[in-house]
């Protein structure tokens, strides 16, 4: 039946070629218009790799849908000078917010961010010690109506009051004073607030370019590896360094959103820093934008040196620049067809299939090849150019086809598997060969009847003698071949699955880089395991089954959680604070003012009055009235007041005046967020009270339903498949539908390992029954397997002779050697069985195998130019599979057949 379709195919290319040419010529432009319009990108996405209905999968991305995108971006500033690193954390976070796509952007916090709730952020002895001023305060004000106003204008003002306040206080003038009942305490907390108020206007009056209060949040240090310096910044390496994490609502790990987030950040990051800041980003998002733009910038060049390896081997081969040309239009065709297709089908090429133009050409070219070279022949021994392409057609055509249907097959049995990267590669290989044989078989024809198509040299005519084998060798090559065979199969061991995915991304990798900084200033890394619930009472338990997890010895190194961001003690805060609003109930609403026009003549005396006053005066008073204990509590505020004074000195009138109002205008402020929290309604916190900023990693509102996460961050490699179970069964007996980064980490591999294994079995399989169908004999079936089976016990062995690990990259490497490796073995059979000499069969068949596996391996070795080692490592793995198969295929399976009964001519030459 084949032989009659290639007869068939014959007569049409000869006699309706006009026709064909016209089809085939709309169906190329028509390929061409669509590539050029831009319908096929390259998706490095990982999630675009695996299916939706995957139950793993389904739990990943719905998590992604209530909280973003599950893998975090960490900009890493160093520097020296802390107050650079924070000015260009400020300068670059404004430019965040404004890049499309970012969500969150934290690096800080202080009682601005945490608005007007930032009260409960102070620790429990400052809260108390609050509670305690405004209760003295309320006892030394009772003459006053709760609905007085005192204004306090500007820090000259209030220290000229706290003066005259005293001055009364010591005279006996202050009312109610008798009913007072100052305690210990009371007069401690005026002081150390009094103190704390001093050194803070020092502080600014010392650092010109202060802008934030230093009131630290008491969850300062909660976080393995980081802290938050006096002003809030988040910071590791003991204050050099400065981190900035940001999260987006989309799918960061698809290029298509991480690539213009990833760019827009690195713009930012250059335009915005102080000068001797450094820059950094890490985290998965920032590999898979390095790794997108080494994929854009290597592979096309790869491709292009591919195409010009494949030109000049053949033009090498046969010496015609016409015959080269000759070759390739079909592959060139076919390609073009295939890449517009995949556009058609999947729209885009994933970081598997990313190669796989390059992967066609490889194996594409053989088609013609063994058509050129059969015609060649024939011409040589006589034949015109149509009696040549017919015979190479009729002869040749049904080995090609069956090599070329194996080859399909081989990537066909991908499309069934359950990860969908390699089941589009399946997909995009299978339809790819068929379209280049079907262009090869259509346009050949054509144009080896295409007048001085076909070169050979002159010298070499009908007449030469024919190449006999050296049977004398057959057995000493069998030897060694079985010798070397059973060597490296002794070779042979489980390779381990190398499960890291950034194994792939190139040497020099900054993201890489970024990511063992963070690892190795103690930070850790930046993906993690996340539970779920729907209470905080549930989100509660979790925490604290967890963090029986961390420690040593533990599989767990930190946790993220509300209850991180919520006030600790938030229940001894909430009593305490709800005592500090009926105090406040009580008193005059105080609101403080900066005053910029202040005449700042006054405050050296009035400074040096208060100084005296608290060093002499009231405590005498004090000690009249029989509190010695108290009275020496109050000089402890004169060490303050001459560290102020002595700042003070060191300025000049311009200097201060700047200084002073920057410093009351954040006061201003910060009265007002004061006067706030005092009058509000008393109810418990909740987070939704906090900034999003804060919150947003670990509590949202899906619908109606809040809903709150726990982060796990993993102590060990997350790669290690082994800690990986350990660390998703022990985090799934806390929450059984427990997701996140670190736990699909291996589990994706897991399926895309089965899922080749799987495709290499029934590639197998397919191969087996068409070889069986084609040669129809256990005998030959068997002789043309052994080039293939010997082959991958050599590839294998070889990999662990040079340690190369199974890698997403080159496990697929298996299922294409069954497809490519059986071809060789298939065409010396049929051109054994047709001449029935072993050396006539290799002579002819041979050298079309020669170039065709060369070409191919051309083809592969371009893509080792390249720095991304994903890549380089399929393209090792492959070149190893074909040079194994093809040294055992012109070499050991000749000597094979020399010592086996020669066949009589079982396929008739046929001619037109």
């Amino acid at each position: 039946m084949r032989r009659r379709f290639f007869q068939w195919l014959s007569v049409v290319t000869k006699t309706r070629k006009g026709a064909l040419v016209v089809l085939l010529a709309l169906a190329f432009l028509a390929s061409v218009y669509w590539l050029a319009s831009g319908h096929l990108k390259i998706n490095s996405s990982r999630n675009g790799m695996v299916s939706n209905d995957d139950p793993e999968q389904a739990l990943f991305m719905a998590y992604n849908k209530q909280f973003g995108a599950a893998n975090d971006i960490v900009v890493i500033l160093e520097g020296d000078s802390r107050q650079a690193l924070r000015d260009s954390a400020d300068k670059v976070a404004k430019q965040f917010w404004k890049i499309d796509g970012v969500s969150t952007v934290f690096y800080r916090v202080d009682l601005d961010a945490l608005a007007d709730n930032g009260l409960y952020y102070l620790s429990t002895q400052n809260l108390t010690r609050l509670a305690a001023n405004l209760d003295m305060l309320e006892k030394l004000t009772r003459s006053h109506k709760k609905t007085d106003k005192v204004v306090l204008k500007g820090i000259p003002k209030l220290v000229s009051d706290l003066n005259e306040g005293i001055e009364k206080f010591t005279d006996g003038e202050v009312q109610g004073l008798g009913q007072a009942k100052l305690t210990e305490s009371d007069i401690d907390a005026s002081v150390t607030a009094i103190s704390s108020l001093i050194d803070e206007l020092t502080n600014w009056l010392i650092e010109p370019d202060r802008k934030y209060l230093g009131l630290r949040a008491s969850f300062a240090k909660r976080e393995s590896g980081l802290d938050l310096d006096n002003e809030g910044y988040l910071s590791a390496n003991s204050g050099k360094m400065l981190l900035m994490r940001i999260n987006s609502h989309r799918d960061v790990v698809d290029v298509i959103h991480a690539a213009p987030l990833i760019s827009g950040m690195e713009s930012a990051l250059e335009e915005n820093l102080s000068s001797g800041i450094e820059w950094s980003i890490a985290g998965v998002p920032g590999l898979i934008a390095e790794e997108q733009a080494t994929l854009q910038r290597e592979l096309p060049l790869s491709g292009i040196v591919s195409l010009i390896g494949c030109l000049l081997l053949f033009a090498l081969a046969y010496r015609s620049l016409l015959s080269t040309a000759v070759v390739m239009l079909p592959l060139l065709v076919g390609l073009t067809w295939t890449l517009a297709l995949t556009a058609v089908l999947i729209g885009s090429l994933n970081l598997l299939t990313s190669p796989m133009a390059i992967i066609i050409i490889g194996m594409g070219i053989d088609f013609s090849v063994h058509l050129f070279t059969r015609a060649r022949e024939e011409q040589r021994a006589g034949k015109s150019a149509s009696e040549a392409t017919h015979i190479a057609l009729v002869s040749t055509g049904p080995p090609v086809m069956t090599g070329g249907l194996t080859s399909a097959a081989a990537f066909g049995a991908m499309i069934f598997t359950d990860f969908q990267g390699t089941s589009e590669m399946g997909i995009i290989g299978c339809t790819g060969l068929i379209l280049v044989m079907l262009a090869s078989f259509t346009m050949m024809p054509m144009l080896l009847r295409f007048p001085r198509s076909v070169r050979f040299s002159k010298t070499v005519g009908s007449n030469a003698a024919p190449w006999d084998w050296p049977h004398q060798k057959s057995k000493m090559i069998l030897g060694v071949g079985i010798v070397i065979t059973l060597a490296l199969g002794l070779c042979i061991r489980p390779i381990d699955f190398n499960y890291d995915q950034d194994a792939f991304v190139s040497e020099g990798s900054k993201a890489r880089a970024a990511i063992d900084k963070l690892k190795a200033s103690g930070v850790g890394g930046a993906e993690y395991a996340v539970t779920r619930s729907n209470s905080m009472k549930e989100s509660r338990t979790q925490h604290t089954e967890l963090l029986k997890l961390t420690g040593e010895n533990g599989v767990v190194d930190r946790l993220e959680s509300i209850f991180d961001v919520l006030p600790p003690d938030l229940e001894a805060k909430e009593v305490i604070v709800s005592k500090i609003r009926k105090f406040a109930g009580k008193l005059p609403r105080v609101h403080f003012e900066a005053r910029p026009e202040s005449d700042l003549s006054t405050l050296g005396p009035a400074l040096k009055e208060l100084s005296e006053n608290a060093k002499t005066w009231l405590p005498a008073y004090l000690r009249t009235l029989g509190e010695k204990e108290l009275a020496a509590r109050v000089g402890q505020i004169v060490p303050a007041l001459t560290r102020l004074q002595g700042a003070m000195s060191k300025l000049n009138k311009e200097e201060l005046r700047t200084r002073l109002n920057h410093f009351e205008v954040r006061i201003a402020d910060l009265s007002k967020r004061f006067d706030a929290f005092f009058r509000r309604a008393d109810r418990p916190l909740q987070p939704s009270d906090l900034p999003a900023s804060l919150v947003a990693p670990y509590y949202v509102m899906d619908g109606d339903k809040a809903v709150y996460a726990v982060r796990i961050y993993p102590r060990g490699d997350i790669s290690d498949p082994q800690y990986n179970r350990n660390l998703r069964d022990t985090v799934r007996k806390v929450d059984p539908k427990a997701t996140g980064y670190a736990l699909v980490y291996v589990y994706f591999g897991v399926i895309m390992k089965n899922g080749l294994k799987d495709a290499a079995l029934w590639a197998g399989i397919v191969v087996l029954l068409l070889l069986i169908l084609d040669l129809r004999s256990l005998k030959y079936v068997t002789l043309a397997a052994i080039p293939l089976v010997f082959g991958v016990f050599w590839m294998v062995g070889l990999m662990n002779v040079f340690k190369i690990d199974y890698t997403y990259s080159n496990m697929i490497s298996i299922p294409l050697i069954l497809g490519i490796g059986i071809d060789s073995g298939l065409h010396v059979i049929h051109r054994w069985r047709e001449c029935g000499e072993v050396g006539e069969s290799i002579r002819s068949t041979g050298r079309a195998i020669l170039i065709s596996t060369l070409t191919t391996m051309t083809a592969f070795g371009a893509m080792m130019m390249g720095s991304h080692r994903g890549v380089n490592t399929l393209a090792v793995t492959l070149v190893l599979g074909l040079s194994s198969c093809l040294i055992l295929t012109l070499v050991f399976l000749p000597a094979l057949l020399d010592l086996l009964q020669k066949p009589r001519s079982e396929e008739a030459t046929p001619t037109e």
